[in-house]
């Protein structure tokens, strides 16, 4: 794994591009790219991919 990569920081900024259930009405979860992110980049850590 790239040790360049700060998962942790990566899934925070993730986590700050939601425009929340206020926006959007309900959470669409993994059907959202920030909510997709969301679930994907811990896996991505667990698994130590580079890529997704």
């Amino acid at each position: 794994m790239n040790k360049d990569i700060n998962y942790d920081q990566l899934i925070e900024q993730v986590g700050k591009c939601c425009l929340t259930e206020d926006f959007c009405g309900t959470c669409q979860k993994e059907k959202c790219l920030v909510g997709y992110c969301k679930h994907v980049l811990p896996e991505a850590f667990k698994k130590h991919y580079e890529f997704i």
